[in-house]
């Protein structure tokens, strides 16, 4: 063997040795991922007043609360209580009370429940004096 063999073998010995160590380390961890912030969740409100108008196809619904119509879309999850129970039925129901729980989602109110509140009851009218 040539001098340049016999000390090229030992020189690529000593690096291939040299350079496991640094192989054998870990790699760095990602730096731990931040859980994005909650949304903030919607704020809820309700609101008590006279039902002027119901509109199933667009499922809206507009109260006149403090001389101020509000409109709220509503949902197959909001909840009908009361005298109605159902859509169709708050249809029937313009001119009565109701007290409508929504949460604001963005630029509009979303009804999650809706309460008819019976309708009073007319006096029948008084019967007319015989002559």
């Amino acid at each position: 063997m040539t001098f340049t063999t016999r000390m090229f073998i030992p020189a690529a010995v000593v690096v291939a040795l040299s350079a496991s160590p640094l192989m054998a380390q870990e790699a760095p961890q990602p730096a731990e991922q931040q859980q994005p912030a909650p949304a903030p969740q919607a704020q809820a409100a309700s609101v008590e007043g006279e039902l002027l108008r119901v509109d199933a196809d667009a499922k809206m619904i507009t109260v006149r609360a403090d001389e101020k119509e509000q409109q709220f879309r509503f949902t197959d999850e909001t909840e009908i209580t009361g005298a109605g129970r159902d859509v169709e039925g708050l249809s029937t129901m313009t001119g009565t009370r109701v007290t409508v729980q929504y949460k604001v989602e963005g630029e509009s109110n979303v009804a999650t429940k809706i309460d008819i509140q019976a309708r009073a009851e007319q006096p029948a009218p008084a019967p007319a004096p015989q002559q």
